[in-house]
């Protein structure tokens, strides 16, 4: 009977313990969710803008006469798709035409892809080797470059890809 005595509240000792363990357990797992989810979605975010760099370079790649013609600025205001004439997507068109209609469908496309975004392609010839250098420009909506600190929301971030015509 002593030995039970000295053993009285020992149990509730360790549900203390073990409850104390599995809290610390799920703060840890809660930090790694944030953490995932925000990696998440900068990833999909940098997916999209090197889905739209290979698009407007394959585009580019098929009308190669009028290279010049895919080369655009930040802040450019381009027509939108809507206004051109003729539509190149049911009428044919000239070489010219068909890189207005490319860069206008490209520019909506990034400005619905991605949050805040603009886009600027220029295009050089250097030892006859024609590049394309397309930039993405978008703001994040998580963290920045794997902090997911709430201070890098807004911040404006750069995509560049540069790819030989």
């Amino acid at each position: 009977m002593n030995v039970v005595k000295k053993q009285k509240g020992a149990s509730l000792l360790e549900v203390m313990i073990g409850l104390f363990v599995l809290a610390v357990g799920m703060l840890g797992f809660m930090g790694l969710l944030t953490s995932s989810l925000t990696m998440n979605q900068r990833s999909f975010t940098l997916s999209q803008a090197m889905f739209l760099a290979e698009d407007i370079a394959e585009r580019a790649r098929a009308n190669r006469d009028v290279l010049a013609n895919y080369a655009i600025n930040y802040s450019e205001n381009t027509t939108a798709t809507a206004s051109i004439n003729p539509k190149c997507d049911s009428t044919l068109c000239t070489e010219a035409e068909m890189a207005a209609w490319d860069v206008a469908q490209w520019m909506e496309e990034v400005q619905q892809a991605l949050p805040n975004s603009d886009g600027e392609v220029s295009v050089s010839t250097t030892g006859g080797i024609t590049e394309m250098t397309i930039k993405i420009q978008y703001t994040l909506k998580e963290g920045k470059s794997g902090t997911g600190d709430v201070a890098d929301l807004g911040v404006l971030e750069e995509f560049k890809v540069v790819t030989e015509i």
